[in-house]
């Protein structure tokens, strides 16, 4: 079956059934609460947080900023795991209810739920540590490219970054399908799931430009809603149409899953 097949039965099982954006929606408002306060606590801080990257003294009044501005950030970072975790859940109901659509019953986010919560022993922690694979490189790139290299060099290692994030999507498209949907071990369905990437590679290097796309989009929306206030009512319908992207990539890298396992 061809990219276009799947991308049209996934469209059609959304307007369907549309309660089903409203995992994605609910996460993804979530979300944009958190990345909103961090936003506004980085750009309101940027020449102070530069100053403390670069080294430079600080005054006895800059030193309480820096610590309550850590406070904050930490307890953001709290947060975010929480939100994390609840984003996989999220995401591993999506396997359950294109299943139990083409196989012709009705469709229950309740139990999609339960069966997230059974299989999170395997769906969480896989993911945290997909998440944190990504993460801690990216962030102590970004530090060093701020302190050390020009503008130039900042640029490319930004490509980098976006190209090793596309990688890794790429890599796991079929991550959630296989971990809720095989019952096997978590290295097992991994297995199996890569495996199925690189036979049907043309085709999920595709599919998986919708959720770099979206990831991409929903980062820049973040900056301006910081450096333009008005971009704010913008920013938070926005992140409405990143769910409604998520969800389709959702549906639909479990539709091929289905189809191609």
């Amino acid at each position: 079956m061809k990219l276009k097949r799947f991308l049209k039965e996934s469209l059609e099982l959304l307007l369907r059934e549309p309660k089903l954006f409203v995992p994605k929606i609910a996460t993804s408002l979530i979300y944009a609460a958190i990345i909103l306060a961090l936003c506004f606590l980085v750009i309101g801080n940027y020449e102070l947080l530069l100053d403390v990257l670069q080294g430079k003294t600080l005054s006895v009044a800059e030193e309480h900023t820096v610590q309550a501005v850590a406070m904050y950030a930490l307890l953001l970072l709290v947060l975010s795991l929480f939100a994390l975790i609840i984003d996989i859940l999220a995401n591993a109901m999506y396997p359950v209810l294109v299943k139990d659509f083409y196989a012709g019953r009705k469709l229950s986010l309740a139990r999609a739920l339960s069966e997230a919560f059974k299989n999170s022993s395997k769906v969480v922690p896989i993911s945290l540590l997909l998440v944190l694979f990504f993460s801690i490189p990216l962030a102590f790139l970004s530090v060093y490219s701020l302190k050390t290299l020009p503008p130039a060099y900042t640029i490319f290692i930004t490509f980098l970054i976006f190209l090793f994030y596309f990688v890794l999507i790429v890599l796991f498209y079929f991550l959630y399908a296989a971990l809720m949907l095989e019952k096997k071990r978590v290295v097992e369905s991994v297995g199996k799931e890569i495996k199925l990437v690189k036979r049907n590679f043309a085709m999920v290097s595709k599919a998986a430009i919708i959720p770099f796309a979206a990831s991409i989009l929903s980062l820049m929306f973040s900056i301006l809603t910081v450096l333009e206030p008005l971009f704010i009512l913008l920013f938070l319908l926005y992140r409405i149409l990143i769910a409604v992207l998520y969800t389709y990539h959702m549906v639909l890298s479990s539709s091929i899953y289905l189809k191609v396992m």
